[in-house]
């Protein structure tokens, strides 16, 4: 979405008010690490379905993908790891502490085909 330049000024001068300053609420910060994060809802559901029935497959999503030609394995080795390394997502573990169930965001994995 696309504002006019009116309505930017205007904008502008309302966060004024508040007292929020035009850099702050165009970005999200960056929180600082921390060494576990505790889940969210969803997460929450699905750690206890999986202790009800451990190894369930329910909420897996299969997909498979047929590729025509020669495939460069070098270059989608990367590509998979580059993608891995910008998502924390793709790098989070679950574990449980003291009873409770938290992420863990590892800082790097090495990722292999």
């Amino acid at each position: 979405m696309s504002l006019s330049r009116t309505k930017k000024e205007l904008l502008a001068k309302l966060l004024e008010k508040e007292g929020i300053a035009d850099k702050d609420w165009r970005r999200i910060a960056k929180q600082p690490p921390r060494d576990r994060y505790s889940l969210s809802d969803a997460q929450r559901r699905i750690w206890f379905i999986e202790q009800l029935q451990p190894g369930n497959a329910a909420y897996n999503v299969p997909v498979v993908l047929h590729l025509n030609g020669k495939l460069d394995a070098e270059a989608l080795q990367k590509a998979f790891a580059s993608v891995i390394e910008r998502h924390a997502a793709l790098r989070t573990r679950f574990t449980e502490i003291e009873g409770e169930p938290f992420q863990i965001i590892e800082p790097r994995i090495d990722f292999k085909l």
